[in-house]
C-alpha cells in the first residue's frame, strides 16, 4: 500500500495550483478531449483550507458554496486552477439542483493502479 500512497502524494504535487472545483449544468458524457465545463451555467469555487486531503489512495477536495451562488442543476465537475480550460479532469455526476441555500460539496478521486 505504500507505493499507492506515494503515487497519490505525487499526483497531488503535480496538481499544485489546481485548487478550485468548477460545477456546471451539462450532462454531456465525459471525454478525455474535454478541457473544461460544458454547461451554460458554471461556477468556480476555491477549495477549503486544508484541502486537498489524502487518505490511502483517495484525494478529496471540498468547497462550500454560498446561498446566492451556483443556483442551477449540478451535473458536471472539474478540478482546475480557477481558469476555464485549465482542468485536471471532468466528471459527470448529477447531484441535484442547488437553491438559495449553502452547499458543502466533497469531490473525491480514487487512484487505482491496474
Amino acid at each position: 500500500m505504500a507505493l499507492i500512497n506515494d503515487f497519490t502524494e505525487w499526483v497531488v504535487a503535480q496538481m499544485s495550483g489546481y485548487n478550485y472545483i468548477g460545477v456546471g449544468d451539462s450532462n454531456t458524457a465525459e471525454s478525455p478531449s474535454q478541457t473544461g465545463l460544458l454547461g451554460s451555467n458554471t461556477h468556480y469555487e476555491q477549495v477549503e483550507s486544508g484541502y486537498p486531503s489524502i487518505s490511502g489512495n483517495q484525494i478529496t477536495n471540498k468547497i462550500i458554496v454560498a446561498p446566492s451562488e451556483a443556483q442551477f442543476p449540478w451535473q458536471e465537475f472539474v478540478i482546475c486552477d480557477g481558469t476555464p480550460g485549465n482542468v485536471a479532469n471532468r466528471v459527470v455526476i448529477p447531484v441535484g439542483t442547488k437553491g438559495n441555500v449553502e452547499w458543502e460539496f466533497d469531490l473525491t478521486l480514487t487512484i487505482t493502479v491496474a
